[in-house]
Order: C-alpha cells, then structure tokens, then sequence
C-alpha cells in the first residue's frame, strides 16, 4: 500500500510540473544584431518578469499555459511589445 501511494504521489507531482511553461528569448539592437545585456522582460497582465543577461539572454519560468504579451525595455531603446 505504501508503494502504491508513492508511485501516485510521484504521478501526480509529474503531471502538475508539466502543466507549467517556459519562455525564452534573446534581446538583440535590431540595427546592429548585437545583444542588449540587462533589458527588462515583463509579461503584460501578470507579476512576471526577468532581466536579460550579458549575452541578451533572458527564460521567464514557471508560467500557466496561455498567450502572453511581452514587454521588452531598455534605457536609450524604444519599448517594444511582442504579441
């Protein structure tokens, strides 16, 4: 009986991980094709966010499934939003 609670304990842990999504992306200078380190990503509507890393990199973790608008922004750039 033990055995059997672990392994549906295990199924369910597996089928709630797998309901969450992952967005990822690099922020490049669209003149010059060079990435923008430390840009901010905010998904529009919700508490969700991250920063670009050095090489424009950026994962924003964790999300429900759905369609998102995101939001790029970098100081001297023009804000942009992805749809």
């Amino acid at each position: 009986m033990k055995q059997l609670f672990t392994f549906l304990l295990l199924i369910v842990a597996v089928a709630v991980y797998s309901q969450n999504g992952i967005i990822k992306g690099q922020v490049t200078n669209k003149r010059n094709n060079e990435s923008v380190p430390f840009a901010s990503i905010i998904l529009q509507g919700s508490d969700q966010g991250a920063s670009s890393d050095l090489d424009g990199y950026y994962e924003l973790t964790g999300l429900k499934p759905g369609v998102y608008n995101i939001e790029v922004s970098f100081i001297g750039f023009e804000k942009q939003v992805i749809y």
